[in-house]
């Protein structure tokens, strides 16, 4: 029984036999992903000039327009540019945003393994927590609206939060749009550590299927 076994040497696969708890880490740092409060700022002032530049030149080859929800403020694009500064923080002549990490070029494998899907209002960082004690593999955070990580939403980058027993750690967006979608990806990639994104294609809810989103991408094709 638990009661008569030295848990500290059981195995992990042991543990989950026994339905106990895996330990926490004994290395416990501070929580991830949080929204720094400058980068908040341009978000919301849309000073965004520059500040995509995969996401730019993409949606350019696949002939994509952008819409005026995703547009940077010409004020701020003005001054940049009569500046020859790049918000992205991206020097003239560099081609990538950001040097690549072992963990940005990691290939997250899925087989065999217990995944912890995108559950909204429920699978928060805290039940996430929970399920990793108990066995979870993958996690991935619940659902944020690409639209509202753009905007520099506090409430919206929280459901981006990743804990560090999370070693697997996904995030789900969603989004009617190619060029929010895409905009939205590559700041997540860029500002913050996850291993994988995920695209909700299947929210039948009528808040998000009514703006084309959700569920209503599978019938647009074209979209995907």
């Amino acid at each position: 029984t638990a009661e008569t076994v030295d848990l500290e040497k059981l195995s992990r696969d042991a543990l989950l036999a026994l339905r106990l708890p895996l330990p926490a880490p004994k290395s416990i740092e501070e929580d991830k992903n949080f929204l720094p409060k400058p980068l908040q700022g341009k978000l919301r002032k849309r000073d965004t000039h520059n500040f995509f530049p995969r996401s730019e030149k993409r949606l350019k080859d696949m002939g994509v327009k952008s819409g005026k929800h995703s547009k940077p403020n010409e004020k701020f694009a003005k001054k940049a540019e009569e500046e020859g500064q790049s918000n992205g923080g991206i020097e003239k002549g560099d081609t990538e945003v950001a040097p690549a990490t072992m963990r940005e070029r990691k290939k997250v494998d899925f087989s065999n393994k217990l995944y912890l899907s995108p559950l909204t209002t429920v699978g928060n960082l805290p039940y996430r927590r929970i399920c990793k004690t108990y066995g979870a593999d993958i996690t991935c955070g619940e659902m944020a609206m690409a639209t509202n990580i753009l905007q520099g939403q506090a409430s919206e980058w929280a459901l981006l939060r990743r804990h560090p027993s999370e070693d697997l750690f996904g995030v789900q967006i969603a989004g009617s749009y190619p060029d929010t979608i895409a905009r939205a990806s590559e700041l997540i990639s860029r500002e913050l550590d996850v291993d994988f994104i995920d695209i909700n294609m299947g929210c039948p809810i009528d808040l998000l299927c009514n703006k084309g989103g959700g569920a209503a991408l599978l019938q647009r094709p074209r979209k995907i």
